[in-house]
This record gives C-alpha cells, structure tokens and sequence, in this order.
C-alpha cells in the first residue's frame, strides 16, 4: 500500500485536536502527519502534537501566513508521493486514507476528493450557506471527472506530488 503524507494547515487550531483524533482511527497507519502551521508555531500546538507523538508518525512545521503558504510548505517537507489535504476543522471517515490510495491506483486519476459534511456550532449567514453548500456536492457512485465549473474542496482532496509540481502549487496570492 501506498504511504501518505497528510497536510494539515493551521491558524489557532481550535479544533486541531479533534481532527488528530479522528486520525488515529484510521483503519491503515500507512501515512505521516505534518502541521504547517502560520504565522508561528504556538506552543500550544507543540503541546497538542505531543499528546499524538505515540499514536501518529507527526510533526510540525512553520510556514509564511495564509492556508496555500502553508500547504505548499507542508507539502515541500513531504517524504511521501501521495499528498492528501485536510484542514484543522475537519474529522475524515476512518476508511479515508484506504479510499484514497485505492482510487489514486488509477494511473489515469489526477486528484480525488470527497464529501464535506457541514457541522457547525456557529450559526452562518445566508451567504455563507450558499457557498458551503456548493462544496457538500456528495458524490458517492465511485469516482469519476469533474464538471465545467466544479471543484474539489481543499479541505479533503488528495493528488500524487508530481500533479502538484506540474501545475506549480498552490497559489499563494489567492491565501
């Protein structure tokens, strides 16, 4: 089985420690865990990824201010040819990582990425609920290609490095 590096960006890691959590479940342990965390590294978030150190292959990183400084640092201390992306909110299913290697098998496959399902504990303007549910688009039949004018939501998408490196990164003016 292929390993896997999961990204996690991190601004003031509210709920980092549920998502670290969730990873532990994971039915494979095939992948490491870097934090690209910006401006600074807290040492609240030293704190935090010292409680996973047992459980989890993870460690931290410090990257320029915004999410795609941070991806593309997280990415570059990378050790592994499979990049999954996941942000510090986020709890992925305990089959996550199996899912991705499977579907990223096919050579013919650039990026996967899945469902994102909304749970907030704040309340979010009408604006806000339009956007996000654009990104809630739930495709669950397989995989297959994206639609004109669709995307896959960063906060659970997966890619090989070289797909990255071809189309230059993340670009950093856009966070």
């Amino acid at each position: 089985m292929s390993k896997v590096s999961i990204i996690i960006p991190t601004y003031q890691q509210t709920y980092l420690n549920e998502t670290l959590l969730s990873l532990t479940n994971q039915t494979v342990k095939d992948f490491e865990v870097i934090i690209s965390e910006n401006p600074v590294v807290e040492e609240s978030t030293r704190d935090l990824i010292g409680n996973y150190s047992d459980e989890l292959d993870i460690r931290i990183v410090q990257s320029s201010a915004g999410a795609n400084n941070a991806r593309n640092t997280g990415i570059a201390f990378s050790r592994y040819d499979t990049i999954a992306l996941l942000d510090d909110d986020c709890k992925p299913a305990d089959d996550w990582v199996v899912k991705i290697v499977k579907v990223l098998k096919d050579t013919t496959v650039s990026c996967v990425g899945g469902r994102v399902n909304l749970n907030y504990d704040k309340q979010i303007t009408n604006l806000q609920s339009q956007y996000l549910t654009g990104i809630n688009w739930g495709y669950t039949l397989g995989y297959r290609p994206l639609q004109q004018n669709e995307y896959i939501a960063s906060c659970n998408l997966a890619f090989r490095k070289n797909v990255y490196y071809s189309v230059g990164g993340f670009n950093t003016n856009l966070g």
